[in-house]
């Protein structure tokens, strides 16, 4: 009990001091018993709106953001650089593309065979490709007949009776591949299975093997063309090159841009 009144006596008397007792009579007021401060609360009030997290977004670095077909290298070109070549430029084009590759797949050059008239009858082949040392995605692994299809000549409902015509039907029969080129065929891999739709239906009335006949559309032949820069550079419009790149309204000149507006 002693114990008790003794710590009352000293909460009461905390604070109090005589010279501060004088200064509160001296005015008039009473002495407040408690002077010390009152501890703050700490946290947030009761009826405080908490604010939502911001979300962190991950910056973007340049490592990350993928590139495009015609961004990866100055070289490089789009599916729209080979769509709209004509009868000469796309053979012209292939006959490049058909050497070097050959030339890197073990092959002698001078077996590739290329149909140099537009108009001359072709029994169905405009090159022939032999069967690569080292097979690869585009010559294959045997031997190829193929078959150039620019602007609307490669719609699909005009490819029937390529198929049936003489030098596909004998590769076909011994072995070999038949490609078709299709250079203007949009649509990406949706164009690519409608034509290619037409010829397996041929080959199957014809009892040939379809699993030898592909369609190469204008994104396969610009994925292949940027694998071999010093053939797909003057399509880019880089100089020093005797390619030609043709647009709609003949605004492309040999190796430059002839600066007319799209």
């Amino acid at each position: 009990m002693a114990s008790t009144k003794k710590n009352a006596s000293r909460r009461s008397s905390r604070g109090k001091s005589p010279r501060r007792e004088a200064v509160h009579k001296k005015a008039g007021r009473k002495a407040p018993g408690n002077l010390t401060r009152k501890p703050r609360r700490r946290g947030r009030p009761a009826n405080a709106t908490v604010p939502k997290p911001r979300k962190r977004v991950a910056r973007e670095t340049p490592s990350a953001r993928p590139l495009s077909v015609s961004a990866a290298f100055p070289w490089s070109i789009s599916p729209n650089s080979v769509r709209f070549l004509n009868d000469a430029d796309l053979s012209a084009v292939l006959r490049k593309l058909l050497t070097d590759e050959a030339h890197l797949r073990g092959c002698d050059p001078s077996r590739v065979i290329i149909n140099t008239e537009e108009k001359a009858a072709d029994e169905g082949c405009d090159g022939w490709t032999p069967a690569p040392k080292s097979s690869g995605p585009w010559l294959g692994s045997s031997e190829t007949c193929w078959q150039f299809k620019a602007g609307a000549a490669g719609q699909a409902s005009k490819l029937k009776g390529e198929v049936a015509k003489p030098i596909p039907t004998k590769t076909l029969r011994e072995g070999g591949r038949f490609v078709v080129v299709a250079s203007e065929a949009p649509s990406g891999e949706k164009g690519r299975r409608e034509r290619l739709k037409v010829l397996q239906r041929e080959a199957k009335r014809l009892n040939l093997p379809v699993a030898n006949i592909e369609v190469l559309t204008s994104e396969g032949q610009a994925q292949w063309l940027n694998q071999h820069p010093a053939i797909s550079a003057p399509l880019a419009g880089l100089p020093g090159g005797s390619g030609r790149r043709k647009r709609h309204g003949g605004c492309w000149r040999r190796g430059e841009r002839a600066g007319c507006h799209s």
